[in-house]
């Protein structure tokens, strides 16, 4: 929790440039910000923030000198001014380190909604049309010409957004539907011959099989219920949308799709296993949080020579692959608990607000231990320091817990894979 200070008082916009990454913020979101945060002063040896607290607040030192005091007494100074300084103090909720005032410091919260909401609206920096760009500069080891098309084009409406699969699309709006029948729902599905085979196939698969073996689409949903039905047939039908005509682009696409198999695969086990959250929306979120994938595929085709650089198609995945992702579920009417999972699957400093396990903790989780799966020799991060870990239930568990659970259900992973690959 922040202790009581001496005075409030609000910051100036000029203040708030000196730090990151509000400088990435227009004058007027800073003038906005300016209105909602404030500036406290603490006397010296005075905890400011204590560890394991969780204030929804984000922090920035101004003036004077902070002491961070980890859980195994490890200590770190952090000057006014230095480049530390310059982030956020102690960003990971709950905390991480008690916060010790040195000497008397000035510090500045912001609301974290505020922060979120603002950075997410930030202009992108002022670049060259795409049109004009050089071979040479789009070929740029750091992407950053492209990084910045991708963003502008997003915030712009003009990069174009994959559509929601047509059946996938009729039966989410027949089952937000309170007159719907089971009737209504199996003759929309079974307009898809596709999808109403995979379905059937599924109902019968060690995952959701009776004591009778089931034929028909009606019979079907009775026995998965609606909400399983509609996670089952968007998770079936996306797969269309990772399909192109472009080999190259086709080859990165499959790529892509296999390892959302493995997150989503990942993601429901856990959530069957440590939470109360639905496993089907877990294994869609799981499946989905890379969608953004696909309509920045789909426009570096139209850049010739450019799917061939392995590496810089990866950076610039990782980079801005999540907004892409975010903005597609948007497009598609998804609730926000899976927005918030694609924005945040590649952030392992992620703290959700709320105290209870979230979908974007459960995709967070999955997608670190699909990278363990595909790669021993991966570089991971502290494991301790992933917010994630802390809210799927136990406050002990860990990468090693973790490990555990997904070792002792591997028979239920490989159910889930060949379902997700029917």
């Amino acid at each position: 929790m922040l202790a009581s200070s001496e005075k409030t008082i609000r910051p100036s916009s000029r203040q708030l440039r000196a730090f990151q990454p509000l400088d990435r913020l227009s004058d007027e979101q800073r003038i906005l910000l300016a209105s909602t945060a404030r500036i406290e002063a603490y006397p010296a040896k005075k905890r400011i923030l204590e560890r394991g607290a969780t204030d929804n607040m984000i922090h920035y030192l101004i003036d004077g000198e902070l002491e961070l005091i980890s859980a195994d007494g490890r200590r770190t100074l952090i000057k006014a001014g230095s480049e530390k300084a310059h982030a956020p103090i102690a960003r990971l909720q709950p905390r991480m380190y008690d916060v010790i005032s040195v000497s008397r410091v000035i510090m500045m919260s912001i609301d974290i909604k505020v922060f979120e909401d603002l950075l997410e609206s930030a202009p992108v920096p002022e670049e060259e049309e795409p049109g004009e760009m050089s071979a040479s500069e789009i070929s740029r080891p750091t992407g950053e010409g492209l990084r910045a098309m991708f963003l502008r084009e997003l915030r712009n409406n003009e990069l174009e957004l994959p559509s929601i699969p047509s059946v996938a699309f009729k039966v989410r709006r027949l089952i937000d539907q309170p007159q719907t029948t089971v009737s209504d729902l199996g003759a929309a599905i079974s307009q898809d011959p596709a999808i109403t085979a995979k379905l059937i196939r599924a109902c019968n698969s060690p995952l959701y099989r009776g004591l009778n073996e089931i034929r028909r689409i009606d019979e079907v949903v009775a026995r998965l219920g609606l909400d399983t039905t509609r996670q089952l047939v968007t998770v079936f039908a996306t797969r269309e949308v990772f399909r192109t005509p472009n080999p190259t682009t086709q080859k990165a696409m499959a790529a892509i799709w296999r390892r959302s198999l493995e997150v989503a695969a990942l993601a429901r086990v856990l959530a069957e296993r440590l939470t109360h959250l639905s496993p089907e929306e877990a294994m869609l979120a799981g499946l989905l949080h890379d969608i953004g994938a696909v309509p920045m595929l789909v426009r570096l085709d139209s850049i010739p020579g450019l799917l061939s650089q392995d590496q810089m198609l990866e950076k610039l995945t990782l980079e801005v692959a999540a907004e892409v992702s975010a903005a597609t579920l948007k497009h598609w009417q998804f609730d926000d608990a899976y927005v918030v999972a694609a924005r945040h699957c590649r952030d392992t400093g992620y703290s959700s607000p709320s105290a209870n396990v979230s979908m974007a903790d459960l995709v967070i989780v999955a997608r670190l231990h699909a990278i363990m799966a595909a790669d021993r020799h991966s570089l991971t991060p502290d494991w301790d320091s992933i917010p994630a870990y802390r809210h799927l239930g136990s406050p002990d568990l860990d990468q090693n817990g973790a490990l555990a659970i997904l070792a002792a259900s591997q028979d239920r992973l490989e159910a889930v894979k060949a379902l997700l690959s029917v």
